[in-house]
């Protein structure tokens, strides 16, 4: 007898049977990896397994069909079954009767569990469907730990933006097809867009400028529109390209994202950090009067999808956004309700949470759009963002049907990072300050070159003012309370002039025999920047809006708590004054504007500044330091040091010069480009000293001041990409929707 294992091995049914299941295993594998990075519909996966379910069992019939009618001659099929001597008995009526009842019994069958599996097996949401969760419709259940499919995306290297310090921004379309990115030069950045069902379909959209803030990128609803920041001021482009359209010229929004909806545009101004709301068809803007809960500073705006509530971040000033909290206000009646703290940068997303960034991370919680209160835990759900907390910036992008993407990284404007204080000269030679390494900032020399003072930040965001004796090398502390950064120093070198976080600008002995005293109150921000030679002003900028001011002094009592009563002849001077630094003559004042559209070094006349006004730099520049003796003015440009000559002129009756001529500028090439920290808390990071004829510089570690920014241009940026992110969203924080 033949054996049966032998036998059914020869059959069309083992046979198809074997072919079947390693292509339907081939077909499933496909739909599982393959078309999740097509970005495929749901229902394509669904309907591929479907099908290869019922294919199995009408392929095994039709392989059975072929059976009843091969040959009834053969031998060995008839000595292995008696009932096939009676099937061929009686003809084909009986195996016709049971292969139509067995195949119909079993199609249906199948054709049911087939159904089931199509629809259960793979439950996800595809990013190009409508979730029937942003309708309050069927609810989901998500399976624990649910980790969505995950794939890099390489944007070639985009380069470093200084001041925020990172290296690109990203917009998903609401589809999440289309990804816009920045690519950074020296002074301006490229927008590209990159369609990513055609990877190598990158286009150029245009050229935007940092100053002011730039960047910040998000799309219209309709999906028509690319809307941003140029040089401070909204501006939007279709996305197939054309010219830039400016929103609003009146206005410098600040350094964060803003938001429209149908014909509206709500944004926050530098000038005051208030936010104001624009109807893009006629113009007409109106300030949101707002019933504040914490801080008065507002930043990064963002719409509920009931088109009648706000998410912002409400901070203290423009550069503590990290530290703020996230508020919801009524757009009609200005009240305004905090909903998360320590924290920045949120936004509603279609699974139902509100994401924010915290630490460097990126954090959900659920929240209910009815009662517009928090409706579970708030837990990190992505570790690792670039991010910069100073200013609420991080770099990643929710499309409206959950395609995530973001780019690895820390926290680019922590305070807490390691910096050391090198000396470099003009022919490129670097020797080290045998101080430990600190979080350094605001670094200047005394009058007399025998001393530095500087800010010591700690990671817990305190700061102090130091003094450095560069002849006995030690190092004194003249603060204690961790609210003090930016000192000068008075013109005799023996008063620190710096900012109080809590108090305005206040002084202190530099030898450190008195206690610190309030000359000027305010709460709001302030940056001392330069003393007159001969000790009768001092010039800072504070103020909503933020302006320069001129503020008397007397020698005589500096040092006194009379000072706080002579608070004298407080009056503006020019808008806004940044790096500014008067001659070691006392007759003339440098200081950085964009008024042209490009950061530039500019010379007036002092005290008369309305005398004159002079151009010293030509491609741009900022943080000018004076070098009397040489009639020679320093200063940067995109990690390059540069000096220009200068020559006086036309003197008045006093023996003053009432004219200055600058030469053409030119690099100081020994000296490399120099690794500058260029962040609120280095600026400025270096001072020149006569003496020395060399330059003391903040850099980072190892850096050896050079090359820096070549290694940062040259880095690659490359993106995470997540599918279906919601699912595995609500799986972290489960929310309402998901129980």
């Amino acid at each position: 007898m033949i054996n049966p294992l032998e036998k059914f091995k020869h059959r069309n049914i083992a046979k198809v049977a074997t072919a079947y299941a390693v292509v339907g295993w081939l077909m499933l594998q496909m739909t599982e990896i393959i078309l999740p990075t097509f970005n495929a519909p749901q229902w394509i996966a669904q309907t591929i397994i479907f099908v290869v379910i019922m294919g199995f069992p009408i392929a095994l019939l039709i392989a059975w069909a072929s059976e009843l009618k091969s040959d009834v001659n053969d031998h060995a099929y008839r000595e292995s079954t008696l009932e096939s001597s009676a099937i061929r008995a009686s003809g084909s009526q009986i195996p016709k009767k049971l292969f139509y009842g067995v195949g119909a019994i079993s199609v249906s069958v199948i054709g049911l569990f087939a159904f089931y599996v199509s629809t259960s097996l793979f439950d996800v949401n595809s990013p190009n469907e409508e979730l029937s969760r942003t309708t309050g419709g069927a609810q989901f259940e998500t399976a624990q730990n649910f980790r969505g499919p995950r794939f890099s995306l390489n944007l070639g290297a985009t380069g470093y933006r200084a001041l925020q310090n990172t290296t690109t921004d990203l917009a998903f379309s609401n589809n999440g097809r289309l990804l816009a990115f920045l690519d950074h030069g020296a002074t301006t950045s490229e927008i590209f867009i990159k369609d990513l069902l055609f990877p190598d379909s990158t286009r150029l959209l245009g050229t935007i400028g940092w100053t002011q803030g730039s960047g910040q990128m998000f799309f219209s609803e309709d999906g028509e529109w690319l809307h941003f920041i140029d040089k401070g001021q909204l501006k939007r482009v279709r996305v197939e390209g054309g010219q830039f359209q400016t929103l609003n010229e009146a206005v410098t929004v600040v350094r964060s994202g803003f938001s429209s909806f149908d014909d509206n545009l709500i944004y926050s101004n530098i000038a005051d950090g208030k936010l104001y709301k624009q109807i893009l068809s006629t113009g007409e803007t109106s300030k949101i009067e707002v019933d504040e809960d914490g801080g008065s500073f507002y930043s990064w705006p963002k719409i509920l999808p009931d088109y009648a509530h706000l998410l912002v971040t409400s901070s203290d000033n423009a550069t503590s956004v990290g530290d703020g909290n996230i508020q919801v206000i009524e757009l009609e009646t200005g009240v305004a309700k905090t909903l998360i703290r320590t924290a920045s940068n949120a936004q509603y997303v279609n699974s139902g949470h509100i994401v924010f960034i915290r630490d460097a991370a990126l954090w959900a919680v659920p929240f209910d759009l009815e009662s517009l209160t928090l409706s579970g835990a708030q837990v990190p759900v992505i570790q690792g963002i670039e991010t910069n907390s100073q200013y609420g910036h991080a770099t990643f992008s929710v499309s409206d049907l959950g395609r995530l993407t973001y780019l690895p990284g820390k926290d680019r404007g922590e305070v807490g990072e390691e910096l050391e204080l090198k000396w470099i000269s003009k022919d490129g030679n670097v020797t080290g300050s045998n101080l430990a390494t600190a979080s350094y900032g605001h670094i200047e020399l005394s009058p007399t070159g025998d001393r530095a003072a500087f800010t010591i930040y700690t990671g817990d965001g305190s700061s102090d003012i130091w003094v450095w004796d560069l002849g006995r090398g030690t190092l004194g502390r003249r603060t204690f309370d961790g609210k003090a950064s930016r000192s000068i120093w008075s013109a005799n070198g023996d008063t620190l002039y710096y900012r109080h976080l809590d108090l305005g600008l206040r002084a202190v002995a530099a030898n450190g025999t008195e206690q610190p005293i309030t000359l000027f109150e305010t709460d709001s921000p302030l940056w001392p920047q330069t003393i007159s030679p001969d000790g009768s002003a001092i010039i800072f900028n504070t103020g909503q809006p933020y302006a320069t001011y001129r503020l008397s002094l007397d020698d005589e009592i500096a040092g006194s708590n009379e000072l706080s009563a002579e608070v004298v002849n407080l009056t503006p001077v020019v808008p806004l004054f940044l790096s500014a630094e008067i001659s070691p003559t006392g007759d003339f004042i440098s200081y950085c504007s964009n008024e042209s559209g490009l950061n530039q070094v500019y010379v007036r006349p002092w005290p008369e500044i309305e005398r004159g006004k002079w151009q010293a730099s030509i491609s741009g520049g900022c943080g000018a330091t004076w070098d009397s003796s040489e009639e020679l003015l320093y200063y940067r440009f995109s990690g390059v040091m540069y000096e220009v000559p200068y020559s006086l002129g036309e003197f008045n009756d006093q023996g003053k010069p009432t004219l200055i001529e600058f030469d053409i500028p030119t690099e100081l090439e020994a000296m490399g480009r120099l690794s500058f920290v260029n962040s609120p808390n280095t600026w400025d990071p270096y001072d020149y000293s006569e003496d020395r004829d060399q330059f003391i510089v903040v850099g980072r570690i190892g850096s050896a001041l050079e090359g820096l920014e070549e290694e940062l241009l040259s880095a690659q940026t490359t993106l995470v990409v997540v599918e279906n992110w919601f699912d595995e969203l609500l799986s972290l924080a489960p929310s309402a929707r998901s129980l």
